[in-house]
């Protein structure tokens, strides 16, 4: 995606929607009595998907808001890969999307 989008405007609904509404559900729940802040939550992903890695990435980006460094922030986020049955970070995930993303890009140059 991001070969595609060089100088446009662009809205991928899968990924940022999705993290949109999470997150908006999240700060919803913030607001009730008992439930611990953000900077104090954990969170596990089951699938480890584009639309649960954006969410991810949009939750680190929140926790950033709220005073942890990015480190801190993505030591909070545990996505379990449901196909191969294994529990990543989102770093882990962000490096593989990458890897993949690359991978695709170089198998379109191979193909042209």
């Amino acid at each position: 995606m991001h070969a595609l989008v060089k100088g446009v405007c662009t809205f991928n609904d899968d990924i940022q929607s999705t993290a949109a509404a999470v997150v908006g559900a999240v700060y919803g729940a913030l607001r009730l009595e008992g439930v611990p802040p953000l900077k104090d939550q954990v969170f596990l992903f089951f699938g480890a998907g584009q639309a649960n890695i954006g969410t991810a990435r949009l939750l680190v980006a929140a926790l950033i808001d709220e005073g942890l460094t990015e480190a801190e922030a993505k030591k909070q986020m545990w996505l379990y890969d449901s196909k191969a049955s294994q529990l990543l970070t989102i770093t882990c995930c962000v490096l593989s999307c990458c890897l993949s993303l690359a991978m695709a890009e170089q198998g379109d140059k191979e193909m042209s």
